[in-house]
């Protein structure tokens, strides 16, 4: 009998248990010419944060990426114009509707851009 309620109570456990789905877009490529592109993640509700993280190295050249809400408000935009390695780790507020990242890449003092790029864009369903 005792085995019986303890395997009721677990039953009960995990079904009463959400399962957290994240959805992530995600873009990651290496450079050598200028160019740019674009990633849209699209929530149904309000609710939690949506983090962005990447990593970038960069050789030669300028990186900018750019994160604008469901109401075209900019809610994070960074240049990288030195080489080196960088990490973001950002969180934002989540709203209904469409995130946008973006970045491009130019070239400085007439060196063609170099280097290597990874960001995650990530909310709970």
């Amino acid at each position: 009998m005792r085995n019986t309620a303890l395997c009721f109570f677990m039953m009960l456990l995990l079904v009463s248990c959400d399962e957290i789905n994240t959805v992530t877009v995600s873009v990651a490529d290496e450079f050598s010419a200028e160019g740019n592109g674009t990633m849209v993640l699209t929530t149904e509700k309000e609710g939690d944060d949506i983090q962005l993280k990447g990593s970038l190295e960069l050789i030669y050249g300028m990186f900018t990426v750019c994160l604008t809400g469901p109401s075209m408000d900019t809610l994070f935009l960074k240049t990288w114009a030195e080489p080196g390695k960088f990490t973001l780790d950002e969180k934002f507020t989540r709203e209904m509707g469409d995130f946008t990242f973006s970045y491009s890449i130019r070239k400085e003092e007439s060196h063609l851009p170099e280097g290597s790029f990874d960001f995650d864009l990530t909310c709970k369903n």
